[in-house]
């Protein structure tokens, strides 16, 4: 099973995606319910309805653009809100960040894979990467330029695998 704990509107399934090798059904989840399309459970990263050690594979796409101040291609903020996801704020954006580290570390088995999405919009990786670092080892990295109007920022896949010592 893969679990995708930042389904937004399936933006990710629908792009270019790394080789994950077949472990059964997507389960779509997110905290927004209103969703053009919606996820399978809506849940709290707090509070998953998994139990531990569920999954071979999670999938986070987190949002990485404010779009409380920003508006991209002129469009109304709310559309882009409605479609890619946002953040109000830095630490709105930090505290996902850490619920994406523990819900791993939680939902994780032993051998799984955390797949990660990240564009350098507003915020780079390089920033943030640390906090995955306390509970996980990067595998791989692989790097593409955005081909859309984000001024040709480079997004990654990350592949992360548990420390052994991280398991709850």
């Amino acid at each position: 099973m893969i679990i995708d704990l930042t389904a937004g509107n399936r933006h990710i399934w629908g792009g270019w995606m790394p080789e994950i090798p077949e472990l059964g059904p997507i389960i779509y989840c997110d905290i927004e319910p209103g969703l053009r399309i919606p996820p399978d459970i809506i849940c709290d990263l707090r509070r998953l309805p998994f139990r531990s050690q569920i999954t071979h594979a999670i999938v986070v796409d987190p949002p990485y653009w404010n779009f409380g101040t920003s508006r991209l291609h002129g469009d109304p903020q709310e559309a882009h809100g409605s479609w890619w996801g946002n953040f109000k704020n830095l630490r709105t954006l930090l505290r996902l960040l850490v619920g994406i580290v523990k819900a791993g570390r939680w939902i994780l088995r032993p051998e799984g894979r955390l797949y990660l999405k990240w564009c350098d919009v507003v915020y780079p990786w390089k920033r943030f990467q640390s906090m995955f670092s306390w509970s996980y080892d990067e595998e791989a990295r692989l790097e593409r330029e955005s081909k859309s109007g984000r001024g040709k920022k480079p997004c990654y896949w990350i592949t992360y695998r548990l420390k052994e010592n991280s398991i709850l």
